[in-house]
């Protein structure tokens, strides 16, 4: 959960049930889903990102592309004002399964919702007036099938130290959702940090002894892909972004 590595995220849509949280400003619902882009329709969905516009229950979203096992996946973020709020971005055309988040002709990830599970979720410094420009960051990694049990029980009770330390790094509203694809377990992550220098803020970070403890437990968890660098999450290509 080595939140400051990677600047290259921005947020993710989506449309369907899920759990609210309280932030800053209103009760907010915060989502994310994933699907398959077939090859013959990466560049069509590039083009009609451009067109895309959220509607008013949005308060933020984007759309991010990721190459898994050689295939290309389209994640989405979302937040909308409320549970019942039906938000999304504009122009993306229903499924024939009825979702009505995803660019038509994307493929669902087995017989059910492509809606991730959120295991995950932390305000942070939602309190915090921004410095400067807030930076959005989306992640992705993989999770080791064996120590999914152990890494949701870490996620479900998180050591208040280790909370300390993302708030005071800067970070807000991190996010991790969970996905199975083709047998194998990945895990999207997503935050925004709002302070003014986050390449010190997080050399702080690193140095905390919590946190330090925590990347132990969690780094065995989990199969860092190949541009993870000196960490475990790898970034996505950013499409969208709004707000």
């Amino acid at each position: 959960m080595k939140a400051g590595i990677l600047l290259l995220g921005i947020a993710a849509l989506l449309n369907t049930a899920c759990s609210t949280m309280v932030s800053e400003k209103a009760e907010v619902c915060r989502t994310a889903s994933v699907a398959r882009v077939p090859a013959e329709q990466v560049e069509a969905l590039k083009a009609q990102c451009a067109e895309l516009k959220t509607t008013d229950a949005v308060q933020r979203g984007g759309l991010y592309l990721r190459e898994i096992e050689g295939d290309t996946y389209l994640f989405q973020y979302l937040e909308v004002a409320n549970r019942d709020g039906h938000g999304r971005f504009q122009g993306l055309e229903p499924t024939a399964s009825g979702h009505r988040f995803f660019f038509q002709g994307l493929e669902e990830l087995g017989a059910g919702s492509a809606c991730m599970e959120r295991i995950f979720y932390e305000a942070g410094a939602a309190d915090k007036t921004p410095e400067g420009d807030v930076m959005r960051i989306a992640m992705f990694t993989e999770l080791k099938p064996e120590k999914e049990k152990d890494y949701r029980l870490l996620h479900d009770n998180p050591w208040p130290d280790v909370i300390a330390a993302i708030k005071k790094a800067n970070f807000r509203h991190f996010s991790v959702f969970l996905e199975e694809i083709n047998g194998r377990v990945y895990l999207f992550g997503w935050l925004e940090y709002v302070g003014s220098d986050i390449a010190a803020d997080d050399a702080i970070n690193k140095k905390d002894p919590a946190s330090i403890r925590w990347w132990k437990e969690t780094d065995a968890c989990q199969i860092a892909p190949d541009d993870a660098g000196d960490g475990m999450w790898g970034g996505m290509e950013e499409l969208l972004f709004a707000d």
